[in-house]
């Protein structure tokens, strides 16, 4: 395996994100242009010279984003997912005197012989388990710097579930992009749920959570003078059907057709629950050995907090609808807020009494008057 460079940033995973920089509110286009053409007057001209750049910054963004999801992927088969010397995601560690089953899976775990959901699950009981089977403190746990067993980072991680939502939605709208190029916009803005992460649009992101904010009134009605400690301590299957369903929503497990969430059996819902709760228990692990909350990025903290449901959907949507600048949908909700919530979350994760209704527990129910006093 490669040796990590110690100035690599094993924390974020950028290029899985929308590259807002790339971005430029009306106001900024409107003042390069006069000082790139001070001969150019109000008129006309001017409004379409305007237009272009405008839409020539759309397109870059969506371009940015295309090709940032080929090139993850390229990244991923020479690293995580090789063939030649294949990555080990997990390694037992047979050189410590750790008792040999004979088994090759005890031995080591690649990605290649299992599905990302069985990592993610195998991982998380990993981390989440400090004893094992035998009652002696589990080898994993016994050095501080783990990552000769864990060999996966953070960004490594994020890389590979972002990048598989995003290959299945490349092919048809690259395909749409090059056919419609600027007239595509139109398309997304009705359906953003083509796009891949990489090219969410921050205006088109008032429709791509309205399912969210629906979600979190009805959340808020079903949670409504429920004690904190009674949700945060359910499970996806002691959770109601109508719970689940909305809890799925408001935190996109499923980001498929508004139909299809509600054709879905409970069961199903709670197995998807159930994944992001696993994938979650992994993710504040890795978070807090890479680095820690403080040293993520504003987009990985955004996004980290919305697959949590930390943030106020509700509230921050109305913000984006309202907000004539096109200024980055980050800029809404308060970074120390951010940061302070999620060490929070983390903490409160690692309370064996929690469960999966800790999830999104924080924008969805309040105190309950006994509580409250």
């Amino acid at each position: 395996m490669t040796e990590r460079n110690d100035g690599e940033d094993m924390l974020n995973s950028l290029r899985t994100l929308p590259q807002l920089q790339l971005l430029k509110s009306r106001g900024e286009i409107l003042a390069t242009l006069k000082h790139d053409r001070p001969d150019l007057q109000d008129g006309s001209m001017r409004k379409l010279i305007l237009w272009y750049r405008i839409i020539h910054g759309y397109i870059q963004f969506f371009k940015e984003g295309i090709s940032n999801v080929w090139r993850t992927y390229r990244e991923l088969k020479k690293t995580v997912y090789r063939r030649h010397d294949p990555f080990y995601i997990f390694d037992n560690g047979l050189d410590r005197s750790d008792k040999a089953t004979g088994s090759s899976k005890d031995k080591k775990m690649i990605l290649r012989s299992l599905s990302l959901d069985q990592i993610i699950g195998e991982l998380a009981t990993a981390v989440r388990c400090q004893h094992n089977v035998e009652g002696d403190k589990m080898w994993l746990f016994e050095k501080k710097d783990d990552r000769n067993y864990i060999r996966i980072s953070r960004k490594q991680l994020q890389s590979m579930i972002r990048n598989k939502y995003d290959m299945r939605r490349l092919p048809f709208f690259a395909v749409l992009f090059a056919i419609l190029e600027e007239f595509s916009l139109a398309i997304c803005w009705l359906s953003p749920y083509i796009l891949p992460t990489t090219c969410l649009f921050p205006k088109f992101m008032p429709r791509y959570y309205s399912r969210s904010v629906k979600a979190q009134k009805e959340l808020k009605k079903l949670r409504k003078n429920v004690p904190l400690v009674d949700i945060a301590s359910r499970n996806p299957y002691s959770m109601s059907t109508e719970e689940s369903r909305f809890l799925c929503e408001f935190l996109l497990v499923n980001r498929s057709f508004k139909w299809a969430n509600y054709m879905e059996s409970r069961h199903f819902m709670c197995q998807r629950l159930l994944k992001r709760y696993k994938e979650i228990s992994l993710d504040n692990y890795l978070i807090v050995r890479d680095g820690g909350v403080d040293k993520l990025d504003i987009l990985e903290l955004f996004d980290a907090c919305i697959r949590r449901g930390l943030i106020d959907i509700e509230n921050l949507m109305q913000n984006i609808s309202h907000n004539k600048t096109n200024s980055y949908y980050t800029n809404f909700p308060a970074k120390d807020e951010m940061r302070k919530n999620l060490r929070k979350f983390i903490v409160d994760f690692n309370d064996r009494g929690n469960n999966a209704g800790l999830l999104g527990l924080y924008a969805t129910a309040e105190p309950a008057t006994s509580e409250a006093k």
